[in-house]
């Protein structure tokens, strides 16, 4: 499958995710699911096996989730996001991201779909300056140029 493909492909089904109801340490889609457990279903759907947490916090603060993403993917300058990455996000301006999302195109830019406790349920929207300001790190799926 081409890269492009590829990408398309996973966005398109990352916003079969939307709507899904927020809930700590849920993985199932339509049913509910964390900002962690949306990304792990994308990566199951994906054959990434991605290696997942549990027991953490709703605000985990001990660098796990980086450790963890890292582990996983590689880390691209934040300057270079795109459609098809991953960001992790720090709400609570410590500096220590807990929170994670993906990058889509969305109407002409760039947008973010995550499991946003705060709405309490999976959303995509644009990402703009108050978001890109959050953003800590950036990853890129390793089989994506």
């Amino acid at each position: 499958m081409k890269q492009k493909n590829k990408i398309e492909d996973i966005i398109k089904y990352a916003r079969t995710w939307i709507g899904t109801p927020y809930v700590h340490q849920g993985r199932q889609r339509k049913v509910g699911c964390d900002c962690a457990g949306f990304l792990v279903g994308i990566g199951h759907k994906f054959g990434y096996n991605p290696v997942d947490m549990h027991g953490y916090s709703p605000i985990p603060g001990t660098g796990k989730l980086k450790k963890l993403v890292a582990s996983q993917m590689k880390e691209i300058p934040i300057d270079e996001i795109k459609p098809g990455d991953i960001v992790l996000i720090d709400f609570c301006k410590r500096g220590d991201p807990h929170h994670i999302g993906f990058i889509t195109n969305y109407k002409g830019g760039l947008g973010l779909i995550h499991s946003y406790q705060m709405v309490g349920k999976v959303v995509e929207h644009d990402l703009n300056n108050k978001w890109k300001d959050r953003i800590k790190l950036a990853f890129r799926f390793l089989d994506i140029n």
